[in-house]
């Protein structure tokens, strides 16, 4: 559904949609239909009611947010989502701007790159203080998010996956399905499925040693955003794809660089926006980059002040 929203707020159909991010998504569908999107801390919105609840550690990557044409509506929106009001938006000069060094990821073209240094050297401009700092330790993390998405995502949305007349999805009918052009789920998902029996062995006594792992990354990353600290990326090393090729893009073993860029805000639960790059769309195919920031819990307030000033030199006037 986040998809449909995307596609919808992208051609504007509606003013806004509310969706899920628990691996990105609601960052790439807003990233691909050149629209913003953000996604909070976990703990930021009540996530009562919402669907697909995922227990244990896996909650804390998932979290509601909303898809909206515009930094500022996306601040809105979140303003009425959340439980805590907003802070103030600090001034520019006490942000920093957190750089990261030997960070593993890739772009498939130029456009990309230059919309990141023109995101870049708007932020600088406008005063927010320049802090380079190593991250040498995303390609472990990265390996170790992929070993426990199955045990920690999947098999517990296994349990709630039913085809239209209640019954649970087995794997080899599914698969029928998906190759005849009638599935009963996202090929996305049921390609984790198929996996899941690689990667499962590996990791059932493994579980608590990667949560540990994770929530040691988390403390690290969250001192060193503190409250005024905002991460700068490409949310993709990639534009959008054609539809169906998303997947082979981004499921495979190994470190993704076009992907762990955007998959990061999850493991750690920062909060992360990303905004499209009109001025700078691919000269081949006319698409939009998408560059991306993020914060630790409670700096929301930087981050969308921070956003909005990229905004500006990425996209054109809309005055």
């Amino acid at each position: 559904r986040v998809r449909g929203d995307g596609a919808l707020v992208g051609s504007g159909s509606v003013v806004f949609g509310v969706g899920t991010d628990i691996l990105g998504s609601i960052r790439f569908p807003a990233a691909f239909c050149g629209v913003v999107g953000f996604k909070p801390s976990s703990g930021a919105i009540d996530k009562t009611g919402m669907y697909p609840q995922v227990p244990g550690f896996a909650d804390s990557w998932n979290a509601p947010g909303p898809i909206t044409r515009s930094v500022r509506d996306a601040r809105l929106v979140c303003g009425q989502l959340a439980d805590t009001p907003l802070d103030e938006a600090p001034p520019a000069k006490d942000l920093n701007l957190i750089l990261p060094k030997s960070f593993p990821r890739s772009g498939d073209c130029n456009a990309i790159e230059q919309a990141r240094d023109v995101a870049e050297h708007s932020l600088l401009n406008a005063g927010l203080q320049p802090q380079a700092e190593p991250f040498n330790d995303v390609g472990d993390w990265f390996n170790a998010m992929v070993k426990f998405v199955i045990p920690g995502i999947i098999d517990p949305l296994r349990e709630l996956l039913t085809d239209k007349n209640g019954k649970r999805i087995g794997v080899p009918a599914e698969l029928i399905r998906q190759l005849c052009g009638n599935p009963s789920i996202y090929s996305g998902l049921f390609m984790w499925l198929l996996q899941a029996p690689l990667i499962r062995p590996y990791r059932a006594k493994t579980l608590p040693q990667i949560i540990q792992q994770f929530e040691t990354a988390r403390t690290h990353i969250h001192a060193m955003l503190g409250r005024n600290g905002v991460l700068l990326l490409p949310t993709f090393g990639l534009l959008a794809p054609k539809h169906g090729r998303m997947n082979r893009r981004t499921i495979k073993l190994g470190v993704n660089k076009v992907i762990t860029a955007h998959t990061m805000a999850n493991y750690l639960d920062l909060a992360s926006i990303t905004v499209p790059a009109w001025k700078h769309c691919d000269p081949a195919t006319g698409l939009p980059p998408a560059i991306m920031l993020m914060s630790a819990p409670g700096g929301e307030a930087g981050l969308f002040a921070a956003a909005e000033i990229m905004e500006k030199a990425l996209n054109p006037s809309q005055d």
